[in-house]
């Protein structure tokens, strides 16, 4: 999959959302904004710290997430980070919903970009905490090192509101199943964050 498929699939993608928006009569009933700070790795190599501001819109069940942000690793070198993530709710069923997310990091040594789409998504609180689960397709393609892998993931998070405006987020994202990926993305990574409310 080249670089010219994937803008095809953005258009087609912005296209889709466009058009959903224009259905929907799209407008924001709620926005919040927070910072993150935290820690992220793939298994068996060393963490990144990442920090970063975080956009979140609410409209009826939908929920769009937008996370700029820059990592720094043990070597100090530093990368710029961006995700955006899309949840939506099920009508009758409030504990389910469809999920995307788009993630890419871009440096003099890193450009890579990753789409992951889950059509059930099972969400369940208690107490303090919120816990999720789905399983989620994959793309990714790296284009300093020119490859490119598809998978499936199952990616468990959870959060735990210390405060209404402080909350501690765990994501773990497993990859069962992927091809012609390599060392590029490895079976298991994790995510730990400090999440602060304005």
């Amino acid at each position: 999959m080249n670089i010219k498929n994937y803008a095809l699939i953005g258009l087609a993608g912005i296209s889709s959302l466009n058009t959903t928006v224009k259905a929907q009569k799209f407008l924001p009933k709620s926005v919040s904004v927070f910072t993150e700070i935290g820690v992220s790795a793939c298994a068996h190599q060393e963490m990144a710290l990442y920090r970063g501001a975080n956009i979140g819109f609410q409209s009826g069940n939908n929920r769009i997430n937008t996370f700029l942000g820059a990592s720094l690793n043990s070597d100090k070198k530093a990368d710029f980070n961006g995700m955006v993530t899309n949840n939506f709710k099920w009508h009758k069923y409030s504990n389910f919903s469809s999920w995307a997310r788009c993630m890419f990091s871009f440096s003099r040594k890193v450009k890579n970009i990753s789409f992951e789409l889950s059509p059930i998504r099972i969400s369940k609180p208690y107490k303090n905490f919120t816990f999720s689960a789905n399983p989620a397709f994959t793309v990714y393609k790296d284009f300093k090192n020119n490859k490119t892998g598809a998978g499936l993931n199952v990616i468990l998070e959870s959060v735990y509101s210390i405060t209404p405006k402080d909350k501690l987020f765990f994501e773990l994202d497993y990859h069962a199943k992927k091809s012609n990926i390599e060392n590029s993305l490895n079976k298991t990574s994790y995510k730990i964050t400090y999440q602060k409310y304005f």
